[in-house]
């Protein structure tokens, strides 16, 4: 059965790895990068969740299968010296059933376990809005920048600014995650800061907030290039990628680099959304196919941007989403991709929480529901994508600070789109 409907859903496809931590690690150099993260948890059950729960009915299973873990915890009642957490030992019965499994994208979460995933696939955090690391040369912890218009920008807190004290902790490259939990806190608190700037301490006292953390940017390169960075698929970031397309063209640009490396995925609705700018309305951008070979396409909404020539920049981090939008540019020849062979992840989960799971205790389950096609029928799961221009990143570079002048797959990106636009 094939469904052609287009479907906005909240399935999440975000690889279990921080491949967006490692790469910021590389670019950044001698800056151990360090994003301040904790979020305001959401419900993911709902809308694709239900969707996908309610298509057909649950089977149950026949309890004699599990006959076996019932005698093995009958015999621990019966002879085991000490008493036990029940709870816990069924968390972990169920966990050791998912891993058997032998997929690392199916995974049972307990109730701290969902409220922390949650937390770091939303883009959101609760904090002051700094982004801070350790000087490999200095052991100082720096301020790498504020983030525009966060409480810390709007305190005055400069990039280059040393973080000295957190509350009554002396901030150390040793005692940094220290400083990072103290200032997870709550929106609404304060937090005392003693920094650092051209020799001279101050001090800042400064209430915490809700804060979405920038995915999107953005800036003209020469020769009339836009190039736009994609750091996730979070919440949301669709409009923000809108709107650098839109502020580029203002500003001339005829070709558009997107840079995806090291963009680990996230959200397929947000993915569809930004990859409808570039493919014309109607045409498939990526199909799902489920246990039972039942079909769904994911079809573009249609955008302005379909003729402007494009260049993709992907590498080993790029899993994913950031894989679904190169595979549809790559396979409705809208683009040339630049960089180093894709992550290759082409599963697609849905979260239940405890609701739907009948579990009643706050837990959730990801489970694998279908693979993902590519608009020409290829799924990349464990094998990627292969750049149509393959240049690893050189890694003379890799221990220095980050410029764009030494980065070699962007310098090529700027040279095949300069290609591009001069026929």
């Amino acid at each position: 059965m094939e469904n052609d409907n287009d479907i906005n859903t909240n399935y999440e496809d975000k690889h279990l790895e921080d491949m967006n931590f490692k790469e910021k690690k590389r670019r950044k150099g001698k800056w151990l990068i360090v994003v301040i993260c904790i979020v305001i948890a959401t419900n993911f059950a709902t809308g694709a969740a239900v969707w996908a729960i309610n298509r057909k009915e649950i089977k149950l299973v026949d309890e004699n299968t599990f006959d076996e873990l019932y005698k093995v915890k009958n015999t621990i009642d019966e002879y085991y010296v000490d008493g036990y957490d029940k709870s816990k030992v069924l968390e972990g019965a169920i966990k050791g059933m998912v891993t058997a499994l032998g997929d690392p994208y199916t995974v049972y979460m307990n109730e701290s376990e969902l409220s922390d995933w949650n937390k770091d696939v939303s883009g959101k955090y609760t904090g002051i809005g700094i982004q801070i690391g350790a000087n490999k040369e200095t052991d100082e912890v720096v301020v790498i920048s504020p983030f525009k218009g966060a409480p810390a920008d709007r305190a005055g807190i400069k990039s280059g600014d040393v973080l000295v004290k957190v509350n009554d902790l002396s901030v150390t490259k040793e005692t940094l995650n220290d400083a990072l939990t103290i200032m997870k806190t709550k929106a609404g608190d304060k937090v005392n800061l003693v920094l650092k700037r051209d020799g001279k301490e101050y001090d800042k006292t400064i209430v915490t907030e809700e804060i979405q953390i920038q995915t999107v940017f953005s800036e003209m390169l020469d020769s009339g290039i836009g190039y736009i960075q994609l750091t996730m698929f979070d919440e949301d970031c669709s409009e923000p990628f809108a709107e650098a397309l839109k502020d580029l063209k203002a500003k001339n640009a005829k070709g558009i680099i997107v840079d995806l490396r090291g963009n680990p995925g996230g959200y397929v609705n947000e993915c569809v959304k930004i990859t409808s700018n570039f493919i014309p309305k109607g045409e498939v951008i990526v199909y799902t196919e489920d246990k039972a070979k039942n079909q769904t396409k994911y079809k573009s909404e249609g955008g302005k941007y379909t003729d402007i020539p494009l260049v993709v920049l992907v590498d080993g981090g790029s899993a994913s989403a950031s894989e679904i939008f190169s595979g549809a540019v790559r396979d409705h020849n809208r683009a040339t991709l630049i960089g180093d062979k894709t992550f290759g992840k082409g599963k697609v989960q849905v979260v239940l929480n405890d609701n739907l799971l009948g579990t009643n205790d706050g837990s959730g389950l990801k489970v694998t529901i279908s693979y993902y096609y590519t608009p020409k029928g290829e799924n990349i799961d464990k094998k990627g994508i292969h750049p149509e221009v393959e240049i690893k990143y050189d890694n003379a570079f890799k221990n220095t600070t980050y410029s764009k002048e030494k980065d070699n797959q962007l310098n090529k990106a700027i040279e095949v789109m300069k290609e591009k636009l001069s026929k």
